[in-house]
């Protein structure tokens, strides 16, 4: 089946009128929870300055205090700068202690709750394709407890697509492409070994690449709008839009590989039943 971006989008247009707040909803909570590093990151910048200050106001307490007794009592000077080294060294652990617990919990959060959020995400935006599916299929990977494995495959996922973005920046792009439907398959069949959806999503992505991308750089528009609007136009606009569109490409894919022959109907059995819901 050929897919043109502009019917994908014409379509998602028409399909986000039907479930406008339910989408906006979904996009935002999982925006919040993948993107809960970037508040870890804020906390740890808050921390930091915070021990920062307070170090530059025990420095310049103790640079008074030896004024005041560097002619007074030399030995009591001694003991301020051992006591100035103690502080600086115990201030310096707190901070890095705080930034490492601060970092792992952006992780866990992330990776164990933020991943199976997107994947049910997915599921939410497939689903509301076809007929009308509500908010509460956001916890639809938790419900039927397929979260230690969705949250496993995503991590490999986000590994392999870091590791060849290392390298240079052209394998991380293609190996994103290459790896951006195993969210759609998962939520399809939650089941599938990870190893699997990589083929598929490898195989349904073959000779797709180009025109993926072409297609994320037609919102670069209203990517652009969002930033101007401080997020508002993304949050209340361009997600919910984008996810529908991607959401009709997935569509596309999957039944180009069906009708290929790359998998069959008990690898990719529909989203017709709505177990989580």
């Amino acid at each position: 089946m050929i897919w043109a971006i502009r019917d994908l989008k014409k379509k998602a247009r028409k399909l986000l009128k039907n479930c406008y707040w339910p989408a906006v909803a979904v996009c935002l909570l999982t925006t919040m929870l993948t993107g809960w590093i970037g508040s870890a990151g804020i906390g740890i910048g808050r921390i930091q300055a915070e021990n920062a200050s307070g170090l530059e106001m025990s420095e310049q307490r103790m640079r008074e205090l030896k004024d005041d007794l560097k002619d007074r009592n030399p030995i009591a000077e001694y003991k301020i700068s051992i006591v100035q080294k103690q502080l600086n060294l115990l201030v310096f652990v707190f901070a890095v202690t705080a930034s490492i617990v601060i970092v792992v919990l952006g992780l866990l959060v992330i990776f164990c709750i933020g991943n199976p959020v997107k994947v049910s995400s997915k599921r939410f935006f497939m689903c509301n394709r076809k007929r009308t599916a509500n908010i509460g299929m956001i916890l639809y990977v938790f419900r039927n407890h397929y979260t230690m494995h969705v949250t496993a495959a995503m991590f490999y996922r986000t590994v392999s697509i870091i590791g060849h973005g290392l390298l240079l920046v052209v394998p991380g792009i293609i190996k994103h492409y290459e790896y951006s439907l195993i969210p759609y398959i998962l939520a399809e069949n939650p089941t599938m070994q990870y190893k699997r959806a990589a083929q598929l999503s490898t195989k349904m992505s073959e000779g797709q690449k180009m025109a993926m991308l072409k297609m994320d750089l037609s919102f670069l528009f209203w990517e652009i709008a969002g930033i101007f609007s401080l997020g508002l136009v993304s949050v209340f606009y361009t997600m919910p839009y984008r996810e529908f569109a991607k959401a009709g490409l997935y569509e596309v894919l999957r039944q180009n590989a069906l009708a290929d022959g790359v998998c069959d109907s008990t690898e990719l059995p529909g989203f017709e039943t709505d177990l989580g819901v």
